[in-house]
């Protein structure tokens, strides 16, 4: 008689991929460099929900039009810059997101000229200098030095996409390209042929927090990175939990204690249910009172469980200084928060970014009154953020401006508009009232 020989058990281990950040770098507890930080901040402004609609809700909110306050102008110099204004609102609308993101951004503007009369039919047949484009440098090559004198010097490092355009010279679709580089910059084009990859470049960086003890300004989310990856790693725990149950485990036991199975009966049990072609389908296997089929199922309870991210979510939102109420609409918990005072934080960051924009505005401005030999320039700013609570401004707007005690032009900001704007259709309608009146009386 033949000896039978107890079956032994067989498994086999897949490591498990892991999605996420935290195969960049684990972060929390360590210090991390810029560079390192704006990477991980990009990735998270990509992938993490709460991150990205925060950050472009406030870069779509801080752009409003931006407008001139001009005091002993004159009135040629006021219309170009008006009409320059108009021109400048939608080329800015990159700047807050590097702002944001990296913590600084460094524009630039490309200048072309044009007939007065293509931005102002006031303007006349006069050639003016007008901005083109503006775009912003991709921090990522950007270096930052801090001086004895305090400021930051800026560094450009030279990346491979770059010198590989211009060492081929544009070659072979991008020759117009590469013939503006050489018009615009001619001096960078010959370095780079040269061999030299860093250099200083004459910026206005527009930057969002310095520091004493960092030639890097901090960008929005790095109070938050650990938060976020505590919150990726959720979502990990959550994904990999739902692949288990999607693709749970089926044990088959083949024999038992009084009935030991040898390693035919198992493989004549595995032949049995690998035969079934379609295993989406439900298997009907028959077999003796020795074979148990049961399924192996992780525990899903914290799969359900949505508060765990309750806290990871709080977290993030502090580190951000961003109130849920702005970002979703709603509160986790009703009546729980004033919009008023719930406004005060995200206000203040979004008139801080405005604030360093009009800084870089103004330079800009000073360079086109350079280039056009305009003596002065007015004073930019940005109609007010709309959503802003200012109804309680509102109802004594007509009474201050009455009393004197504001302008018109402020009483109308509060309208997102100015009084300039304004006028030209209130004197139309003024004159047609009269009008109304004349022929009424007749």
């Amino acid at each position: 008689m033949k000896d039978r020989k107890l079956a032994t058990a067989q498994f086999s281990y897949q490591p498990q991929f892991v999605y996420g950040a935290s195969r960049l770098s684990p972060i929390i507890g360590q210090l991390q460099s810029y560079h390192k930080t704006i990477q991980l901040s990009r990735y998270y402004y990509q992938k993490d929900t709460i991150a990205g609609t925060v950050i472009n809700r406030m870069s779509d909110i801080a752009i409003t039009s931006l407008r001139n306050k001009h005091r002993n102008i004159p009135k040629e110099t006021q219309l170009y810059y008006d009409a320059v204004a108009g021109i400048l609102t939608p080329m800015l609308k990159a700047i807050p997101l590097a702002y944001l993101i990296d913590g600084m951004a460094i524009p630039e503007f490309r200048l072309t000229r044009v007939l007065g009369s293509r931005i102002d039919d006031r303007l006349g047949r006069v050639r003016y200098h007008i901005p083109k484009a503006v775009w912003v440098r991709d921090n990522a090559n950007i270096e930052l030095k801090k001086s004895p004198l305090g400021d930051r010097v800026v560094y450009l490092k030279t990346s491979s996409a770059d010198k590989q355009f211009i060492e081929s010279e544009g070659k072979p679709d991008r020759e117009e390209e590469f013939k503006d580089l050489v018009e615009l910059y001619p001096n960078y084009v010959k370095a780079i042929k040269l061999g030299v990859t860093r250099f200083r470049i004459e910026a206005s960086p527009i930057f969002r927090k310095l520091t004493t003890y960092n030639d890097y300004p901090i960008p929005f989310l790095e109070n938050c990175l650990g938060a976020l990856e505590f919150r990726q790693k959720l979502k990990n725990m959550d994904k990999i939990t739902t692949d288990r149950v999607v693709n749970a485990l089926r044990h088959i036991s083949v024999g038992n204690d009084e009935y030991p199975a040898d390693d035919e009966d198992i493989t004549a049990a595995k032949a049995a249910i690998e035969s079934q072609a379609n295993q989406e389908t439900l298997l009907n296997v028959y077999t003796n009172h020795t074979i148990k089929i049961a399924w192996i199922i992780p525990d899903i309870a914290a799969l359900l469980d949505e508060r765990k991210y309750a806290e990871a979510n709080a977290d993030v939102f502090l580190g951000m200084g961003f109130p849920r109420l702005w970002a979703v609409g709603e509160n986790e918990k009703s009546n729980t928060s004033d919009n008023k005072l719930a406004s005060v934080g995200p206000i203040s960051t979004l008139e801080s970014l405005r604030g360093d924009i009009l800084v870089w505005v103004r330079h800009l401005y000073a360079h086109l009154a350079n280039v056009n030999g305009f003596p002065v320039y007015p004073e930019p700013y940005f109609m007010p953020i709309a959503g802003v609570e200012i109804k309680d401004l509102l109802q004594y707007a007509a009474l201050f401006v009455k009393e004197g005690i504001i302008s018109k032009d402020a009483a109308a900001r509060l309208f997102n508009t100015t009084f300039n704007d304004e006028k030209p259709q209130i004197l139309r309608e003024t004159k047609r009232e009269l009008k109304e009146e004349e022929n009424g009386a007749v």
